[in-house]
C-alpha cells in the first residue's frame, strides 16, 4: 500500500486554511481584579505521548493488521499508531496511606478493544509500558493552568469507561484519515460515546482545556495528527514562555535547589536504575521531566528535527519510568514502602 505523508510545512499550510494557526496562549484565567491566576510550579504541565509505529503484533487478527496498515500508511510523519495522556501528580503525592499497588492514575488510554481507564488497570500494563514498547515512547508537553488536574477531573467524571468505536465502522480510523476526515463532525463528540485513543485523547483536550483550541472535531485526528497540532511550533513557544514564567519570584538559594533537583530527576529518570527512581520526590520528577521537555521543545525552535525527536523519545520514557517505576505516591509513603523492602 503506497503511504501518504504530510510534511510539517504542508500541516501548518492546513491549519492555515482554518483560519486557526493563532498561537494559543494557555493562560491562567483572571480574577476579579483582572489579574492572572498564578499556579504553583510544575502543576501546570501534562503530557501527551505517543507510540511510534513499528510491526503488527502477530497475533492480531486481520482487521486488527488492516486498520494498523490505514494508521500507519494515511498519516503525516512522525507516524504513531497510539497516543495517550500522562497527567503528573501533585507534588505531595497521593493521600498518605496509599498502597505502593494502588493505581498511580498518571496514564490514561483507551486501547483497541477496551474501554478507557487508567493505564495500571489495562492487563500486562508494566510490559505494554515498560517492556516491549519502552523505547517506542514519544512525549510533548501540554501547558496551561492547573493543566494535570483538570484533565483528571475530566476524564474521572466524563471519560472512564468510554468504549472503543465500533469494528464495523473500522474502530472510527477511517475517519481520521483523508478524504473521510472530512465527515469526522458528523459522529457523536459528546462525553462516553466510542473513540479511539486519538479521538478520546482530543475530546479530554477540548473538555478539560478549552483554551487548547484544537481547530477540528474529535474524530478529526489520528495519533500523529493530534500529535502534530499540540506539538505546533507556534505552541511550543507559548509552552516555553510559560514553563519559564511558572510560579512566585525565586531566591538565588531556592534557583539553585530546584536546578540541582532538575538535575537529579533528569539523571535518574533517563539513566538511573529503579531504586535511583522510586527515591526521587515527586518535585524531583517534575523538574526532571520539565527540563527534558524544554530541551525537546528548544529543539523544535531551532529547527531540529533530530534533536526534537531525540529529547522527546527520552521525554516519553522518563515520563513512563516516572508513572510506572516511581509512580504518584507521596514521598512519605514512598520512603516507608523502600524501608520495609530494605
Amino acid at each position: 500500500m503506497a503511504s501518504v505523508r504530510l510534511s510539517e510545512a504542508q500541516w501548518s499550510h492546513i491549519l492555515s486554511k482554518s483560519g486557526r494557526n493563532q498561537e494559543p496562549t494557555g493562560d491562567a484565567p483572571v480574577d476579579a481584579g483582572g489579574a492572572k491566576v498564578q499556579p504553583g510550579r510544575s502543576r501546570s504541565v501534562a503530557y501527551i505521548v505517543g507510540l511510534e509505529a513499528d510491526a503488527p503484533d502477530t497475533k492480531w487478527t486481520f482487521v486488527q493488521r488492516s486498520i494498523d496498515a490505514i494508521v500507519q500508511s494515511f498519516q503525516p510523519s512522525p507516524v504513531l499508531t497510539h497516543v495517550e495522556l500522562v497527567l503528573p501528580p501533585p507534588e505531595e503525592g497521593l493521600p498518605t496511606g496509599t498502597s505502593p499497588d494502588a493505581d498511580p492514575h498518571m496514564n490514561f488510554a483507551t486501547y483497541l478493544g477496551r474501554k478507557a481507564g487508567w493505564g495500571t488497570t489495562f492487563e500486562n500494563a508494566e510490559d505494554f509500558y515498560l517492556g516491549k514498547n519502552f523505547d517506542a515512547w514519544r512525549a510533548i508537553p501540554i501547558v496551561a493552568w492547573d493543566a494535570p488536574q483538570r484533565l483528571r477531573s475530566a476524564c474521572e467524571t466524563h471519560h472512564v469507561e468510554t468504549e472503543y468505536a465500533a469494528w464495523y465502522r473500522l474502530y472510527n480510523y477511517p475517519f481520521s484519515v483523508p478524504p473521510l476526515r472530512s465527515f469526522a463532525w458528523t459522529l457523536d463528540d459528546a462525553p462516553k460515546s466510542p473513540a479511539h485513543c486519538a479521538a478520546l485523547t482530543a475530546r479530554c483536550l477540548r473538555l478539560a482545556l478549552p483554551e487548547s483550541e484544537l481547530p477540528n472535531s474529535s474524530a478529526w485526528y489520528g495519533p500523529s495528527t493530534l500529535f502534530l497540532e499540540m506539538g505546533r511550533k507556534a505552541r511550543m513557544q507559548s509552552y516555553l514562555k510559560q514553563l519559564n514564567d511558572l510560579g512566585p519570584p525565586l531566591s538565588e538559594s531556592e534557583v539553585d535547589a530546584n536546578e540541582e533537583d532538575a538535575n537529579t530527576g533528569e539523571n535518574a529518570l533517563l539513566r538511573g536504575s529503579d531504586r535511583d527512581v522510586k527515591e526521587l520526590t515527586q518535585l524531583q520528577c517534575h523538574l526532571g521531566t520539565e527540563k527534558i521537555a524544554k530541551k525537546g521543545i528548544e529543539a523544535t525552535l531551532r529547527d531540529d528535527p533530530i534533536m526534537a525527536r531525540m529529547w522527546q523519545k527520552h521525554l516519553g520514557k522518563s515520563l513512563m519510568k516516572w508513572a510506572h517505576v516511581r509512580g504518584a505516591l507521596s514521598d512519605e509513603d514512598m520512603a516507608e514502602f523502600l524501608d520495609e523492602r530494605d
